[in-house]
Protein backbone atom coordinates (compact mmCIF):
# COMPACT_ATOMS: atom_id res chain seq x y z
CA UNK A 1 0.00 0.00 0.00
CA UNK A 2 1.82 3.43 -0.61
CA UNK A 3 0.55 6.97 -2.04
CA UNK A 4 -0.60 7.89 -5.84
CA UNK A 5 2.40 9.47 -6.27
CA UNK A 6 4.64 6.27 -5.41
CA UNK A 7 3.86 4.95 -9.12
CA UNK A 8 7.33 3.13 -9.04
CA UNK A 9 6.15 1.49 -6.09
CA UNK A 10 4.01 0.01 -7.64
CA UNK A 11 6.05 -1.31 -10.25
CA UNK A 12 8.97 -2.79 -7.16
CA UNK A 13 5.73 -4.50 -5.07
CA UNK A 14 4.72 -6.68 -8.48
CA UNK A 15 8.46 -7.39 -9.43
CA UNK A 16 8.50 -8.79 -5.66
CA UNK A 17 5.65 -11.41 -6.12
CA UNK A 18 2.60 -8.82 -5.16
CA UNK A 19 -0.86 -9.67 -6.51
CA UNK A 20 -1.99 -6.52 -5.83
CA UNK A 21 -0.94 -2.77 -5.28
CA UNK A 22 -3.40 -0.26 -3.35
CA UNK A 23 -2.39 2.99 -3.94
CA UNK A 24 -3.49 5.70 -1.36
CA UNK A 25 -5.85 7.84 -0.82
CA UNK A 26 -8.08 4.25 -1.02
CA UNK A 27 -11.22 4.84 -3.35
CA UNK A 28 -14.24 2.77 -1.78
CA UNK A 29 -15.46 1.62 -5.21
CA UNK A 30 -11.99 0.64 -6.80
CA UNK A 31 -11.46 -1.37 -3.35
CA UNK A 32 -14.81 -3.20 -3.52
CA UNK A 33 -14.50 -4.01 -6.82
CA UNK A 34 -10.92 -4.88 -6.75
CA UNK A 35 -11.66 -7.37 -3.88
CA UNK A 36 -14.66 -8.66 -5.50
CA UNK A 37 -12.30 -9.63 -8.69
CA UNK A 38 -10.08 -11.55 -6.11
CA UNK A 39 -13.01 -13.35 -4.62
CA UNK A 40 -14.13 -14.73 -7.75
CA UNK A 41 -10.78 -15.62 -8.91
CA UNK A 42 -10.41 -17.56 -5.25
CA UNK A 43 -13.87 -19.40 -5.69
CA UNK A 44 -12.80 -20.04 -9.26
CA UNK A 45 -9.87 -21.43 -7.88
CA UNK A 46 -11.58 -23.49 -5.42
CA UNK A 47 -14.01 -24.65 -7.71
CA UNK A 48 -11.49 -26.14 -10.46
CA UNK A 49 -9.72 -27.64 -7.72
CA UNK A 50 -12.69 -29.59 -6.85
CA UNK A 51 -13.51 -30.44 -10.20
CA UNK A 52 -9.67 -31.76 -10.66
CA UNK A 53 -10.78 -34.03 -7.48
CA UNK A 54 -13.69 -35.12 -8.70
CA UNK A 55 -12.10 -36.06 -12.03
CA UNK A 56 -9.66 -37.73 -10.40
CA UNK A 57 -12.24 -39.69 -8.16
CA UNK A 58 -13.76 -40.80 -11.65
CA UNK A 59 -10.94 -41.97 -13.61
CA UNK A 60 -10.11 -44.16 -10.38
CA UNK A 61 -13.32 -45.35 -10.52
CA UNK A 62 -13.58 -45.77 -14.35
CA UNK A 63 -9.90 -47.83 -13.95
CA UNK A 64 -11.78 -50.18 -11.67
CA UNK A 65 -14.58 -50.59 -13.44
CA UNK A 66 -12.05 -51.57 -16.80
CA UNK A 67 -10.19 -53.27 -14.23
CA UNK A 68 -13.13 -55.68 -13.22
CA UNK A 69 -14.01 -55.94 -16.65
CA UNK A 70 -10.71 -57.28 -18.05
CA UNK A 71 -11.27 -59.67 -14.55
CA UNK A 72 -14.44 -61.02 -15.90
CA UNK A 73 -13.54 -61.91 -19.35
CA UNK A 74 -10.57 -63.76 -18.38
CA UNK A 75 -12.19 -65.89 -15.62
CA UNK A 76 -15.44 -66.09 -18.45
CA UNK A 77 -12.37 -67.08 -20.82
CA UNK A 78 -10.82 -70.20 -18.58
CA UNK A 79 -14.25 -71.16 -17.48
CA UNK A 80 -15.20 -71.98 -21.31
CA UNK A 81 -11.94 -73.45 -21.66
CA UNK A 82 -13.18 -75.68 -18.31
CA UNK A 83 -16.49 -76.21 -19.90
CA UNK A 84 -14.88 -77.12 -22.95
CA UNK A 85 -12.73 -78.85 -22.09
CA UNK A 86 -15.39 -81.26 -19.53
CA UNK A 87 -17.33 -81.32 -23.01
CA UNK A 88 -14.77 -82.87 -25.00
CA UNK A 89 -12.21 -85.26 -22.99
CA UNK A 90 -13.29 -88.21 -20.85
CA UNK A 91 -13.24 -87.03 -17.04
CA UNK A 92 -11.70 -90.56 -16.12
CA UNK A 93 -8.86 -91.33 -18.58
CA UNK A 94 -8.58 -87.80 -19.83
CA UNK A 95 -8.60 -88.78 -23.49
CA UNK A 96 -10.88 -87.43 -25.99
CA UNK A 97 -14.76 -88.29 -25.68
CA UNK A 98 -16.78 -90.27 -27.99
CA UNK A 99 -18.47 -86.18 -28.47
CA UNK A 100 -14.84 -85.29 -29.39
CA UNK A 101 -14.26 -88.03 -31.62
CA UNK A 102 -18.12 -87.92 -33.59
CA UNK A 103 -17.04 -84.15 -34.26
CA UNK A 104 -13.61 -84.80 -35.64
CA UNK A 105 -14.15 -88.03 -37.78
CA UNK A 106 -16.00 -86.11 -40.00
CA UNK A 107 -14.22 -82.89 -40.33
CA UNK A 108 -11.26 -85.15 -40.88
CA UNK A 109 -12.95 -87.97 -43.67
CA UNK A 110 -13.41 -84.27 -45.33
CA UNK A 111 -9.64 -83.45 -45.18
CA UNK A 112 -9.05 -86.63 -46.58
CA UNK A 113 -10.89 -86.43 -49.45
CA UNK A 114 -9.76 -82.76 -50.49
CA UNK A 115 -6.23 -83.57 -49.42
CA UNK A 116 -6.76 -87.11 -51.20
CA UNK A 117 -4.88 -88.83 -48.72
CA UNK A 118 -5.82 -91.92 -46.69
CA UNK A 119 -7.50 -91.74 -43.46
CA UNK A 120 -6.87 -94.54 -40.86
CA UNK A 121 -8.70 -95.61 -37.81
CA UNK A 122 -8.02 -97.94 -34.73
CA UNK A 123 -10.54 -99.37 -32.46
CA UNK A 124 -9.21 -101.01 -29.92
CA UNK A 125 -10.47 -103.06 -27.11
CA UNK A 126 -9.26 -104.65 -23.56
CA UNK A 127 -9.09 -108.04 -23.79
CA UNK A 128 -11.70 -109.93 -20.66
CA UNK A 129 -12.35 -106.16 -19.17
CA UNK A 130 -15.41 -107.69 -17.45
CA UNK A 131 -13.69 -110.23 -15.89
CA UNK A 132 -11.08 -107.59 -14.84
CA UNK A 133 -14.17 -105.80 -13.39
CA UNK A 134 -15.08 -108.85 -11.75
CA UNK A 135 -11.82 -109.45 -9.94
CA UNK A 136 -10.37 -106.09 -8.64
CA UNK A 137 -13.55 -104.20 -8.83
CA UNK A 138 -14.62 -100.90 -10.46
CA UNK A 139 -11.74 -98.75 -8.84
CA UNK A 140 -9.39 -101.47 -9.97
CA UNK A 141 -10.85 -101.38 -13.56
CA UNK A 142 -11.10 -97.52 -13.50
CA UNK A 143 -7.23 -97.70 -12.51
CA UNK A 144 -6.81 -100.29 -15.85
CA UNK A 145 -8.77 -97.82 -18.12
CA UNK A 146 -6.37 -95.11 -16.73
CA UNK A 147 -3.31 -96.76 -17.87
CA UNK A 148 -4.11 -98.14 -20.93
CA UNK A 149 -5.22 -94.89 -22.28
CA UNK A 150 -1.41 -93.31 -21.17
CA UNK A 151 -0.21 -96.27 -23.19
CA UNK A 152 -2.10 -95.75 -26.23
CA UNK A 153 -1.36 -92.01 -25.72
CA UNK A 154 2.47 -93.25 -25.68
CA UNK A 155 2.06 -95.36 -28.63
CA UNK A 156 -0.10 -93.04 -30.51
CA UNK A 157 3.05 -90.32 -30.29
CA UNK A 158 2.65 -88.41 -33.55
CA UNK A 159 1.36 -84.66 -33.40
CA UNK A 160 -1.55 -85.91 -35.43
CA UNK A 161 -2.74 -89.05 -33.90
CA UNK A 162 -5.81 -88.88 -31.77
CA UNK A 163 -6.60 -91.04 -28.82
CA UNK A 164 -10.31 -91.03 -28.03
CA UNK A 165 -12.39 -92.82 -25.94
CA UNK A 166 -14.83 -94.71 -27.68
CA UNK A 167 -17.25 -96.11 -24.92
CA UNK A 168 -16.24 -98.69 -22.00
CA UNK A 169 -13.37 -100.28 -22.45
CA UNK A 170 -13.24 -99.12 -25.96
CA UNK A 171 -10.86 -96.55 -27.47
CA UNK A 172 -10.32 -95.07 -31.07
CA UNK A 173 -7.17 -93.84 -32.23
CA UNK A 174 -7.83 -91.00 -35.67
CA UNK A 175 -4.65 -90.59 -38.22
CA UNK A 176 -5.32 -88.17 -40.41
CA UNK A 177 -3.31 -88.31 -43.77
CA UNK A 178 -1.80 -91.71 -42.72
CA UNK A 179 -1.42 -95.09 -45.45
CA UNK A 180 -2.13 -98.56 -44.42
CA UNK A 181 1.59 -98.74 -43.16
CA UNK A 182 1.70 -95.93 -40.95
CA UNK A 183 -1.17 -96.78 -39.55
CA UNK A 184 0.48 -100.80 -38.93
CA UNK A 185 3.46 -98.88 -37.16
CA UNK A 186 1.15 -97.27 -34.72
CA UNK A 187 -1.04 -99.94 -34.16
CA UNK A 188 2.43 -102.07 -33.28
CA UNK A 189 3.61 -98.99 -31.10
CA UNK A 190 0.49 -99.10 -28.60
CA UNK A 191 0.89 -102.60 -28.42
CA UNK A 192 4.57 -102.82 -27.29
CA UNK A 193 3.71 -99.99 -24.90
CA UNK A 194 0.67 -101.82 -23.71
CA UNK A 195 3.09 -104.85 -23.13
CA UNK A 196 5.72 -102.89 -21.74
CA UNK A 197 3.31 -101.71 -19.01
CA UNK A 198 2.45 -104.99 -17.94
CA UNK A 199 -0.27 -103.92 -15.83
CA UNK A 200 -1.65 -107.41 -14.59
CA UNK A 201 -4.70 -109.36 -15.40
CA UNK A 202 -5.21 -112.18 -13.68
CA UNK A 203 -8.82 -113.02 -14.96
CA UNK A 204 -7.48 -112.90 -18.41
CA UNK A 205 -8.25 -116.59 -19.70
CA UNK A 206 -4.90 -116.44 -21.33
CA UNK A 207 -2.44 -113.71 -20.31
CA UNK A 208 -1.41 -112.40 -17.01
CA UNK A 209 -1.12 -109.03 -18.24
CA UNK A 210 -3.59 -106.45 -19.91
CA UNK A 211 -3.95 -107.19 -23.53
CA UNK A 212 -5.89 -105.31 -26.74
CA UNK A 213 -7.19 -106.37 -29.55
CA UNK A 214 -6.86 -103.79 -32.22
CA UNK A 215 -8.96 -103.46 -35.58
CA UNK A 216 -7.27 -101.51 -38.24
CA UNK A 217 -8.97 -99.72 -41.52
CA UNK A 218 -7.39 -97.84 -44.09
CA UNK A 219 -9.63 -95.93 -46.88
CA UNK A 220 -9.46 -93.23 -49.31
CA UNK A 221 -12.98 -91.59 -49.48
CA UNK A 222 -14.04 -92.22 -53.24
CA UNK A 223 -16.60 -89.14 -53.26
CA UNK A 224 -17.62 -86.31 -50.97
CA UNK A 225 -21.18 -87.82 -50.15
CA UNK A 226 -19.60 -91.18 -49.21
CA UNK A 227 -20.07 -91.71 -45.55
CA UNK A 228 -16.87 -91.82 -42.82
CA UNK A 229 -18.81 -94.97 -41.38
CA UNK A 230 -17.35 -96.96 -43.63
CA UNK A 231 -14.32 -96.61 -42.01
CA UNK A 232 -15.92 -97.31 -38.71
CA UNK A 233 -17.47 -100.81 -39.43
CA UNK A 234 -14.33 -101.56 -41.93
CA UNK A 235 -12.15 -101.11 -38.63
CA UNK A 236 -15.05 -102.45 -35.69
CA UNK A 237 -15.25 -105.59 -38.35
CA UNK A 238 -11.39 -105.69 -38.09
CA UNK A 239 -11.65 -105.59 -34.06
CA UNK A 240 -14.50 -108.08 -33.79
CA UNK A 241 -12.47 -110.53 -35.89
CA UNK A 242 -9.39 -109.94 -33.74
CA UNK A 243 -11.24 -111.06 -30.34
CA UNK A 244 -12.59 -114.42 -32.86
CA UNK A 245 -8.96 -115.14 -33.59
CA UNK A 246 -7.57 -115.11 -30.43
CA UNK A 247 -6.91 -111.43 -29.09
CA UNK A 248 -4.16 -109.13 -28.18
CA UNK A 249 -3.34 -108.94 -31.92
CA UNK A 250 -3.99 -106.28 -35.03
CA UNK A 251 -6.31 -107.31 -37.45
CA UNK A 252 -5.72 -105.11 -40.37
CA UNK A 253 -9.35 -104.47 -42.58
CA UNK A 254 -7.39 -103.99 -45.71
CA UNK A 255 -8.22 -104.83 -50.06
CA UNK A 256 -6.15 -108.66 -49.27
CA UNK A 257 -8.88 -108.76 -46.31
CA UNK A 258 -8.83 -109.27 -43.02
CA UNK A 259 -5.21 -109.99 -42.25
CA UNK A 260 -3.46 -110.41 -38.49
CA UNK A 261 -0.65 -109.43 -36.98
CA UNK A 262 0.44 -110.64 -33.85
CA UNK A 263 3.93 -108.64 -32.60
CA UNK A 264 4.29 -106.96 -29.87
CA UNK A 265 7.44 -104.61 -30.91
CA UNK A 266 7.33 -101.08 -32.03
CA UNK A 267 7.88 -99.72 -35.68
CA UNK A 268 8.60 -96.43 -34.69
CA UNK A 269 7.62 -94.70 -37.82
CA UNK A 270 8.91 -91.38 -39.41
CA UNK A 271 6.82 -88.37 -38.16
CA UNK A 272 7.17 -86.61 -41.17
CA UNK A 273 6.37 -88.82 -43.53
CA UNK A 274 4.06 -90.77 -41.03
CA UNK A 275 1.80 -87.60 -41.16
CA UNK A 276 1.95 -86.88 -44.89
CA UNK A 277 1.62 -90.39 -45.70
Amino acid sequence: MGTRSEASETVRALRCGGNEYIQLPIDQEECQLRLDRHLQAAQLVRSLKADKDSLHQQIWSYNNILREHEEREVSLAEENQMLQRMAFVDGLTQVANRRRFNQQIPQLWQQSYHSGQPMSLLLCDIDYFKRYNDHYGHLGGDGCLQAVASAMVRGAHRHSDQVARYGGEEFAILLPATDLKGAQQVALCVQSEIAIAQNPHLASLFKVHVSLSIGLCTLLPETLQQSYEVLIHGADEAMYTAKLRGRDRVVINGPDGLISIVQNQCLVPDNSAGDAA
